[in-house]
């Protein structure tokens, strides 16, 4: 298939026979399935609940379109539809109409990172109970779920301290603690 194509320069005009190479773009309406769409994201949602959200959403952005029809950038516009006020702020900060899905998913998780930092997700894991009404095998299945989210198998020794001596130190000592966990390597000084 080949297409005329004019070209003008100055006074001068010329048509030139080039073949078609443009791929054509085809634009259809989101029409997703309903039943994936995610749960409201609220202002207490912690990291695990964030990670949860975003792979419902990607689901459910996913299944708005045919294979391969999936828009570059324009989720956000979905995406604060289903988002607190608190997490829009957050993600405004960032442009995030202009990002892609992945992209869009990535701000959010960062986002979540910062509201609950490693030291706080870590400390719940350590004083996570069995609830009363629930069997080992889940409070088992609760703890390592919690697991992803802790970072876990990247503290070092000298973390697990800081960790459990910020439960206790004073608001100086503390800030000064949690200063040094923020570092790429941190190191406990005695």
């Amino acid at each position: 298939e080949f297409r005329r194509v004019l070209f003008r320069s100055g006074s001068n005009t010329s048509v030139v026979t080039q073949p078609e190479t443009e791929s054509k773009v085809i634009q259809r309406r989101f029409i997703p399935d309903q039943s994936l769409k995610p749960k409201l994201l609220d202002e207490s949602s912690n990291l695990l609940e964030v990670k949860d959200f975003i792979i419902e959403f990607t689901n459910y952005m996913h299944s708005g379109y045919n294979a391969g029809e999936v828009p570059a950038v324009g989720h956000y516009v979905q995406m604060r539809n289903i988002l607190e006020h608190s997490w829009i702020e957050r993600m405004d900060r960032h442009d995030a109409m202009k990002k892609d899905l992945k992209e869009l998913c990535d701000t959010l998780h960062e986002e979540a990172k910062k509201k609950y930092p490693k030291h706080q997700r870590r400390i719940h894991l350590l004083k996570m109970k069995k609830l009363s009404n629930e069997s080992h095998i889940t409070f088992l299945r609760r703890v390592v779920r919690y697991l992803e989210v802790a970072e876990i198998e990247t503290m070092t020794p000298s973390e697990l301290a800081m960790h459990i001596f910020l439960e206790s130190a004073d608001q100086t000592l503390g800030k000064l603690a949690m200063e040094e966990l923020a570092k790429e390597n941190p190191l406990l000084i005695i």
